[in-house]
């Protein structure tokens, strides 16, 4: 009896239980882990991805220069084959997919007091660095319609002068966010927190923007620009083989357990 007695005690404290967990539990909370909201987005995080984009977008094009040009081995002596449709497609994919939405994003997480300036001033260096490598790549690209499904699904392309300008635009931007910016504590994986090779980055886009328009006299009047190894734009890779490995891509793939 004594046996049935403790049996019935456990089974209605496990309802009760579980009534309670029911009563207090918040069903209708429907933010998912996987897909959170801008609002709660971390502008630290989102800057991060955007220097690895930017790190991959670059190695994208640098490749296809490369092999253009003969440093790299290109595979074949028929451009048209090897230089195809989908020639830029990840540098595309980071420019509009992962860059794009996430500058927006710390724009809108911005204050008055311009907490994200310095944030925003590498993005949008980045960004037009970008933007502009793969106007020369393809021509004219959609800019004054891209990412904004809503209105314009399929968006037109602005004519490749335009998206140049609007360019040299986002660099003057970055120049008014860098002086406003304070780069301690963010991970900026290219200058280390130097505000000043930054602005020699930007600058220095700009004279490449001028030669590549054309306006000689423009680019050489720019001044304040990259012109030593100590103001080289790099990206350190580390020397942790697992979880995460942090080398070099092209060493992961050639230095393996079982050999080259």
């Amino acid at each position: 009896m004594k046996r049935i007695f403790k049996y019935l005690m456990m089974m209605v404290l496990a309802s009760a239980t579980m009534f309670y967990s029911c009563e207090t539990m918040e069903l209708e909370d429907l933010q998912t882990p996987n897909a959170l909201s801008a609002d709660l987005a971390d502008a630290d995080l989102l800057l991060n991805n955007i220097q690895l984009s930017f790190l991959s977008a670059m190695q994208d094009m640098q490749y296809n220069g490369a092999a253009l040009g003969r440093i790299s081995y290109m595979g074949g002596r028929v451009y048209y084959n090897n230089f195809g449709s989908g020639t830029v497609s990840s540098a595309w994919y980071q420019l509009y997919a992962s860059m794009g939405p996430d500058i927006t994003a710390i724009e809108n997480l911005n204050t008055e007091e311009n907490a994200l300036s310095y944030h925003l001033g590498i993005a949008y260096a980045m960004a037009a660095h970008v933007t502009m490598g793969v106007v020369d790549s393809v021509g004219d690209i959609p800019w004054s319609q891209a990412n904004n499904v809503l209105e314009f699904p399929s968006p037109s392309v602005d004519d490749d002068a335009d998206v140049y300008a609007a360019a040299i635009a986002m660099l003057d931007d970055a120049t008014s966010q860098l002086a406003l910016g304070n780069p301690a504590g963010i991970s900026d994986y290219f200058y280390n927190g130097s505000a000043t090779n930054w602005q020699k980055y930007v600058n220095t886009l700009k004279m490449r923007a001028h030669l590549t328009q054309g306006d000689y006299a423009a680019a050489l009047a720019q001044t304040n620009v990259i012109e030593t190894a100590a103001d080289d734009m790099q990206f350190n890779y580390g020397t942790q083989e697992l979880q995460p490995d942090t080398r070099h891509p092209w060493y992961q793939s050639d230095y393996t357990t079982s050999g080259a």
